[in-house]
């Protein structure tokens, strides 16, 4: 049975992407009942930043305690990705970024010179940045390509 997860990358419970990614939760249940799909918000988890240290570099696995490996059971096994973020000053919220740059066991791990696999992301946004998403962009596809996931997908969705 494949997997597929969305991640809610919102610090925010209620909010508009945390609405979106429900929605594209039941959607996705209805289009693919054969596999498993899973709706993972960071709204409520407790992730702290990556501090550099390369403990991760020689078993994979962070040496922070927090709820990241709740989180990261989910790069690891999806066979498709959903990024669903707010944009904040062309970038993504921090507490998202902290999730983004805590992929890094993967990096040593080196998962991405396999095969990759399929990720989408969503994007909100006010429309009042004169930089647009761009950085945002960047950050994940740079981070999903880490964790073995190539984008194929990135659609803005901006007030």
């Amino acid at each position: 049975m494949s997997l597929i997860s969305i991640i809610c990358g919102s610090p925010r419970e209620e909010g508009r992407c945390q609405c979106f990614a429900s929605g594209v939760f039941e959607e996705k249940i209805a289009m693919n009942p054969d596999s498993e799909v899973a709706l993972v918000s960071i709204a409520d988890m407790d992730i702290c930043g990556c501090d550099g240290c390369d403990g991760c570099k020689d078993d994979f696995e962070c040496v922070i305690d927090d709820d990241m490996p709740d989180i990261m059971e989910y790069f690891r096994e999806s066979d498709e990705l959903i990024i669903v973020s707010p944009i904040y000053m062309a970038g993504v919220p921090s507490q998202f970024k902290a999730v983004l740059d805590r992929l890094q066991p993967l990096f040593w791990e080196d998962v991405r010179h396999g095969e990759m696999k399929p990720a989408e992301v969503h994007l909100f946004g006010e429309g009042k940045d004169p930089y647009g998403s761009d950085g945002a962009v960047l950050s994940i596809k740079s981070a999903l390509h880490v964790a073995g996931y190539e984008v194929k997908n990135v659609e803005l969705h901006i007030n």
